[in-house]
């Protein structure tokens, strides 16, 4: 919605126009009282109303933060994988047999005999 009506702002306008019309929005007193605004809507939609969607909105946004985080790392230790297989280099404790399995069995307490086994 609010890039609908920024654009219905500039349609209108030459291109020459638009830097002028652009400059008073980077100002710091724009940009606080936009913030502002954006945080009063928030407070009425959600917090107002007693939502639970903060919740979901902390939730979500925390996991997604956490991804965001470990993305880095994540990729290098994939490009250092890729980089071992095409020259052939494997560490010894990285050599898994070509038939091995793995079992584990779980039972929990209560429920009766579970088990569960992963091949």
């Amino acid at each position: 919605m609010a890039m609908r009506n920024f654009y219905n702002e500039i349609r209108g306008l030459k291109v020459k126009d638009v830097p002028a019309h652009l400059k008073p929005m980077f100002t710091m007193n724009y940009v606080k009282s936009a913030i502002k605004r954006g945080l009063d809507n928030y407070h009425a939609k959600y917090i107002q109303t007693s939502s639970i969607d903060p919740l979901y909105h902390v939730c979500f946004g925390g996991m997604i933060f956490s991804y965001l985080v470990a993305l880095p790392e994540e990729r290098r230790h994939l490009e250092h994988q890729q980089h071992a297989k095409e020259h052939g280099e494997t560490k010894p404790d990285m050599i898994v047999p070509q038939n091995a399995t793995l079992a584990c069995s779980i039972q929990f307490q209560g429920f009766g005999p579970f088990a569960l086994s992963f091949l």
